[in-house]
């Protein structure tokens, strides 16, 4: 993107390198906005020039949690490519990978699984991994287990269309 011949890219590092605005009141930093546009080329940019990949806004997000929450992939392979956290969780417990499921973004969870996230059964089922649920099952997962918006691993199974696996949970003993 160019603006009256100067490219954005030159721009963040000028604004960076000149201690332009680094963090609002609500904590947000240039990088959480970056990531929350996926902006792939400026995130890039202002890791390059110092931002911290760790940096929280007010609610405890980092901008990992803002990329995966709106299924920037791009966004999210390099931030954790330069070293943010996983599984780190904002002030309501949730990681970037429960962002990402709970805004249906399927291939920010899958990338985040791949990359080693934790994962419990709500988010096998989501996914269809019937080997993960029954797994998570004869390791004693809470079958009946439900997130803060009353939903359960069959809901989840049901929604999409997980036969396989809603018949597993229910011979697990899953309330119907």
């Amino acid at each position: 993107m160019r603006a009256k011949g100067f490219s954005c890219g030159i721009l963040a590092v000028a604004l960076v390198a000149g201690g332009c605005r680094k963090k609002d009141r609500d904590l947000t930093t240039d990088l959480h906005r970056a990531a929350d546009r996926g902006d792939a080329s400026q995130v890039q940019t202002l890791i390059a020039h110092g931002a911290s990949v760790s940096a929280r806004d007010e609610r405890g997000r980092t901008p990992l949690h803002l990329a995966a929450a709106d299924g920037h992939r791009d966004v999210v392979e390099i931030l954790i490519r330069c070293g943010a956290r996983i599984d780190c969780e904002d002030e309501c417990g949730l990681t970037p990978v429960a962002s990402a499921a709970q805004r249906d973004r399927r291939a920010v969870v899958k990338c985040l699984v791949q990359e080693g996230a934790a994962v419990g059964l709500h988010l096998m089922a989501y996914l269809g991994d019937a080997e993960g649920v029954r797994r998570l099952i004869q390791e004693g997962a809470n079958v009946d287990a439900a997130e803060s918006g009353g939903w359960t691993p069959l809901h989840y199974a049901a929604k999409h269309g997980c036969k396989a696996i809603a018949e597993m949970l229910v011979g697990a003993g899953a309330n119907v």
